[in-house]
């Protein structure tokens, strides 16, 4: 008898190992968004320079995004760099010429990040919070989740959106793939937009993908240069 209930102990124990195990593995791995999405280097002071695609040469030789990253601040400025023929046709003195500029601000909590921001060509504020701790793998389709460069667009309810977040490694650093699914189905528009994008430990947002319906890419943003202010 003695030895019939110590194998049902070890029965228990065994089983209670195997449902402890199934039970975490499916909850999925969880990460700190904070982690990925703000800037952990040089005491979260750094500046980024991108690069956009130019579909006229003739007219623009180049694009480029200047954003900096300062205590919870970040500054991106876009502009144009036109060539004679470019400037000629917009009427600019000025080979660099300013297209826009945005402020954002962000604090980082316990449960959420709170990010507000302001576009000062055209004159709106806007604020939103997201959750700081998202689990990897997962579908999210309640318009729960965003970043703060993919905020969740809650401005357009006939928008159905999907939001999935995976490790990867990209050059060496370890990196967070955010891909979202925006699908728009009503009378004037049909549409299906796959955005990814990638956030790399410690240096924050460092590419921007966008990809048509079969899987062609249209548009893309692209680290050119990070360093310390």
């Amino acid at each position: 008898m003695s030895f019939y209930f110590a194998n049902m102990k070890s029965m228990k124990y065994i089983l209670f190992l195997v449902v402890s195990f199934t039970s975490s593995f499916c909850r999925g791995e969880s990460v700190d968004l904070s982690e990925y999405i703000t800037p952990q280097a040089f005491n979260g002071q750094v500046r980024a320079v991108y690069g956009y695609i130019v579909l006229n040469k003739e007219l623009i030789e180049d694009t480029v995004s200047i954003i900096e990253y300062n205590n919870g601040l970040i500054t991106d400025d876009f502009y144009e760099l036109l060539t004679p023929a470019g400037m000629k046709e917009f009427s600019e003195s000025k080979k660099m010429v300013q297209r826009s500029s945005s402020r954002r601000a962000f604090t980082v909590e316990k449960d959420v990040i709170i990010v507000a921001g302001y576009n000062e060509n055209e004159q709106y504020k806007y604020g939103y919070s997201i959750p700081r701790t998202v689990e990897l793998d997962k579908l999210y389709e309640d318009k729960s989740v965003g970043t703060i460069v993919a905020p969740l667009p809650t401005f357009n309810r006939n928008i159905k959106i999907s939001d999935m977040f995976k490790l990867t490694v990209r050059e060496g650093k370890n990196c967070l793939l955010h891909t979202r699914i925006e699908e728009e189905d009503n009378k004037n528009s049909q549409r299906k937009d796959r955005n990814d994008y990638l956030y790399c430990k410690p240096y924050g947002f460092v590419l921007h993908t966008i990809y048509e319906k079969d899987g062609r890419v249209v548009d893309y943003m692209k680290l050119r240069k990070m360093e310390e202010l």
